[in-house]
């Protein structure tokens, strides 16, 4: 959102409704859905990379990390699925 104006800079719309809220590393958004989690870039606002995995999402040295609803831990590379 554009603080001066209170307008959005820019929106992407994945398809599916976000349940997860996003976590932001370097130049990426990370956001899930009920059941895919997508890797957005920031600077060209494109989906880089989704997974069919859903659940908690955070950040450390590089790494997505999620927790499933299902009890599962699942890790990806930020940058690459």
């Amino acid at each position: 959102i554009d603080a001066a104006a209170g307008e959005d800079i820019w929106t992407l719309d994945v398809g599916d409704p976000l349940w997860y809220p996003p976590v932001v590393a370097g130049d990426y958004v990370f956001v899930g859905s009920v059941d895919i989690t997508y890797a957005v870039d920031i600077r060209s606002r494109s989906v880089v990379w989704q997974v069919p995995v859903a659940g908690h999402i955070v950040m450390s040295d590089g790494w997505v990390i999620i927790s499933t609803l299902n009890g599962d831990i699942r890790v990806f590379h930020a940058g690459t699925e």
